[in-house]
């Protein structure tokens, strides 16, 4: 049997999903392959819960929803990730990049290298990990035969959700802080009609401001 190339597979997961890659031997980094620039690897964040996976196909899902696939084999451990499905905000990557201990002056670079990781489908990982494993490990799986924890998927639904409402709520507030400014003046017009004052009626039309209509 053939000699299985694993630098250059990885590099080519890594050059088609944009997503980092590393090969472990043991404990050892063996080989680490990354399009977006790094100064720290976010990983090493969450060494400890991914060398914990031991089964050949396995993931680890973070407190920021990024996703880790894993591939064992032998001694050989394949990590591939962060991926995530909705791209994070600036505050949650500057708590990854302290979490990290990524120096001060390396803190921009660092989001900027996470943001340039494009939104993935966690079940994409999960094919490439299938993939991997095929070559390595010999086995055909499917996406039915990886245990996809109902915890973790109701993780990934409830923040895509979230995401959503909130960006649906962002620009429904930027509409109408665009559109309707007209209730203070709606009132003035109001008081002045109720006091039959037809005089400060004519000076406020006279000088009235700009004005849209409201929803």
């Amino acid at each position: 049997m053939k000699t299985i190339d694993i630098p250059y597979l990885c590099t080519t997961i890594g050059n088609l999903s944009g997503v980092p890659v590393r090969v472990f031997r043991g404990e050892e980094l063996a080989f680490y392959y990354s399009v977006p620039n790094l100064p720290k690897d976010p990983m090493e964040v969450y060494r400890g819960e991914i060398f914990a996976v031991t089964d050949h196909v396995g993931y680890v899902m973070t407190r920021h929803f990024y996703y880790y696939g894993i591939v064992n084999s032998g001694e050989t451990k394949i990590v591939i990730g962060p991926s995530r499905q909705i791209a994070a905000g600036n505050q949650e990557l500057r708590d990854l990049a302290f979490r990290a201990d990524v120096p001060r002056e390396d803190v921009e670079t660092f989001i900027a290298g996470m943001k340039s990781i494009i939104p993935m489908p966690f079940e994409s990982i999960l094919q490439m990990l299938c993939a991997v494993n095929h070559v390595l490990n010999g086995e055909k799986l499917s996406l039915a035969d990886i245990a996809i924890y109902h915890e973790t998927q109701e993780k990934l639904e409830t923040q895509q959700r979230r995401k959503q409402a909130e960006r649906r709520l962002s620009s429904f507030i930027g509409e109408v802080r665009s559109v309707h400014n007209t209730f203070d003046q709606e009132q003035t017009i109001m008081r002045m009609v109720r006091k039959g004052d037809t005089a400060a009626l004519k000076e406020w039309t006279a000088a009235a401001p700009a004005i849209s209509g409201g929803i």
